[in-house]
């Protein structure tokens, strides 16, 4: 686990003398795998719920985009969260959701 990142040192000792070594402890984080749930169909003036589910990853950080949001001149709406509802739906909210899932690591991934 993470917490065993660092350096360590092995340190030998006899009556003939002291000896030590280093080694480095490296722990490998796989990028996180996220999806979001469910793509729908969804009747005017209702509520919609999407979520962005990372099955990998830790310490994540979310970056929504969502197209009726965004304009010209600004990017992706930062909403921190995996989960974003959308209430009283109406035409203008059709597209393309994008989640971006970010870990401690900066590892990026987008569904």
């Amino acid at each position: 686990t993470l917490e065993y990142i660092g350096e360590y040192t092995c340190i030998a000792e006899n009556e003939g003398g002291v000896m030590s070594d280093m080694i480095n402890v490296t722990v490998y984080v796989p990028p996180p795998e996220i999806q979001i749930i469910p793509d729908q169909t969804v009747t005017q003036g209702l509520n919609v719920t999407f979520i962005c589910i990372a099955t990998v990853g830790f310490g994540l950080s979310y970056l929504w985009s969502i197209p009726h949001l965004n304009c010209i001149d600004c990017g992706p709406v930062a909403l921190n969260v995996p989960t974003i509802t959308l209430t009283d739906v109406s035409n203008e909210a059709q597209g393309l959701y994008t989640c971006t899932a970010t870990d401690f690591v900066n590892q990026i991934i987008t569904t």
